[in-house]
């Protein structure tokens, strides 16, 4: 079965709860909720390790999304529409994608 659909475009793959949002906006609003997490974590876990963290993160991410994913595309519009123009900086996604393969490592 071919991924396309029959106007050429990607079809889009199922997605855990709370994930249904593709491309910029929706790699933006996925890292806005775990921003968002991590700071209220962090606040009631200040002695944390960053393995605690991660940990705890996995744990808490198909509620984090499905609990705050719509509200945070949502601002994402909100602020689109009043002209912020938001974009991902590859090098920086990069680089963090590196730095936390690297942390794992350390294991």
């Amino acid at each position: 079965m071919s991924d396309s659909t029959e106007d050429g475009g990607k079809a889009m793959g199922k997605k855990g709860a709370g994930e249904s949002g593709s491309g910029v906006n929706g790699q933006i609003g996925r890292m806005l909720v775990r921003a968002i997490w991590s700071q209220e974590w962090s606040a009631a876990n200040p002695g944390a390790t960053l393995e605690a963290r991660k940990a705890a993160w996995q744990e808490a991410r198909p509620l984090a999304l499905e609990k705050n994913f719509k509200s945070c595309r949502r601002a994402i519009a909100i602020l689109q529409r009043s002209g912020v123009t938001m974009t991902l900086n590859k090098d920086a996604t990069t680089a963090r994608a590196e730095s936390d393969s690297d942390d794992d490592s350390d294991d």
